[in-house]
């Protein structure tokens, strides 16, 4: 019998972003057409960190949060403010 990523609980989905940072998990499941899974994401990230994120990945991203998180903190360096406003 196969099984299939979006067979699994949302529960478990719940266990495993516990492991990864907010970041790593947009990283890993943003690209993901499950709506499902993009909502569990959604209500998963808050809290964001992109202090230690690069240039490259401000722009692959962040885009993309913005109208589908509801993210209640931003931690940034100086050097990305500038970026992530335009």
């Amino acid at each position: 019998m196969k099984s299939h990523l979006f067979d699994l609980p949302n529960e478990l989905f719940f266990q495993i972003f516990q492991h990864l940072s907010a970041s790593e998990l947009i990283e890993s499941f943003c690209n993901l057409q499950s709506t499902r899974l993009r909502s569990l994401l959604a209500s998963s990230i808050v809290h964001l960190d992109l202090s230690d994120r690069s240039d490259q990945w401000l722009n692959e991203y962040f885009p993309r949060l913005l109208p589908e998180y509801s993210i209640e903190s931003l931690r940034c360096e100086d050097r990305q403010i500038h970026q992530l406003v335009n």
